[in-house]
């Protein structure tokens, strides 16, 4: 699993480098430096080995210093990158405490109050966690979730999961009680398999979904496809 490439800031000012995180069967988890990559080089900047099952789902924070892996056994580990050689897991929970389903997708961001970790197991359990591993809340999708995207918004954070049913589902994300906003069985034909947001304008924004079956759906943000 790869995690979509970040820009990461380091020293000196200025110097910017894109980061690349990684997991794998294996159950390590890789922070690269695309840079070093495209030039041939090999040698990741971390390599983790705190997983102890195969890695499903991986994620960055927007400066690539906070990094998220979920695993086959439904094991959540989250890490401070700027630790560098000497990085260790600073959170770990299981994503369905009742449960030991697979992490089915994580998502990172950087808010005014700080990160937040999202993640999803692989029946549809959604849940918010603190960097220490606390779950702070749940929602659960009412389908298989592939696909985990989290928007910060005038509103407030929503978090749409995407099924392998074909389902799309939002929810308003409040610290206490996420409310379903909106869920649609039927927003593609096949298993969701990306989601992602991308800006149409100064004040405006649309969600992107895509599908086993190589079709894409744009969104407005107001759900209507």
């Amino acid at each position: 699993m790869i995690a979509r490439p970040k820009v990461l800031r380091r020293e000196p000012p200025g110097f910017i480098v894109r980061a690349l995180a990684t997991g794998a069967w294996d159950a390590v988890v890789k922070l690269w430096s695309l840079g070093s990559v495209a030039s041939g080089e090999e040698t990741p900047l971390l390599e983790l080995y705190d997983h102890e099952a195969p890695v499903c789902c991986v994620a960055l924070n927007g400066s690539a210093t906070l990094l998220a892996a979920g695993a086959e056994d439904g094991r959540l580990l989250v890490w401070d990158a700027r630790a560098g050689g000497q990085c260790r897991p600073i959170g770990a929970a299981d994503v369905d405490s009742s449960a030991s389903r697979p992490v089915a997708a994580v998502d990172v961001l950087t808010t005014e109050h700080g990160e937040r970790v999202f993640a999803a197991a692989e029946h549809g359990v959604v849940a918010e966690f603190g960097l220490d591993g606390t779950r702070l809340a749940e929602a659960r999708a009412g389908f298989d979730v592939r696909c985990l995207k989290v928007v910060d918004g005038r509103d407030g954070l929503t978090v749409f999961a995407g099924g392998s049913d074909g389902s799309l589902a939002a929810f308003a994300w409040a610290s206490s009680a996420p409310v379903l906003k909106y869920r649609d069985g039927g927003a593609h034909d096949a298993p969701l398999s990306a989601l992602e947001v991308a800006a149409r304008g100064a004040d405006d924004a649309v969600l992107i979904s895509a599908a086993d079956d190589c079709t894409v759906t744009t969104w407005g943000l107001g759900y209507q496809g």
